[in-house]
C-alpha cells in the first residue's frame, strides 16, 4: 500500500524525529510548523503522509489511526482538492 499511496500522490510529506519535509509537491511553511507541533505532542517520530489528486489522505502505519482525522481535518483545510 505504501508505494501505491507513494506513486499516485500529489503531496507526499515525510516525519522523522522533529524534522518534516514534504518530498513531492509543495505545502506552506506554517503547515510544516503545524505539523512538528502536533507530532511532538503526540511523541511520534516517524512515518508518512499522502494525499492524492482527489484530496484523499493516506498515512503510513506508524501513525496511529486515532489520529488520521485530525491530520486530515488539518491538511485538507490547507491543501484543499484541485
Amino acid at each position: 500500500m505504501k508505494w501505491f499511496s507513494r506513486l499516485f500522490s500529489v503531496t507526499a510529506i515525510s516525519i522523522t524525529g522533529s524534522n518534516i519535509t514534504c518530498k513531492k509537491g509543495k505545502i506552506t511553511p506554517s503547515l510544516i510548523g503545524e505539523l512538528q507541533d502536533i507530532f511532538s505532542h503526540l511523541s511520534i517520530f516517524k512515518g508518512e503522509i499522502w494525499i492524492d489528486g482527489a484530496g484523499k489522505v493516506s498515512f503510513s502505519t506508524e501513525i496511529p489511526s486515532r489520529y488520521h482525522q485530525r491530520l486530515r481535518n488539518l491538511l485538507i483545510g490547507v491543501h484543499p482538492p484541485s
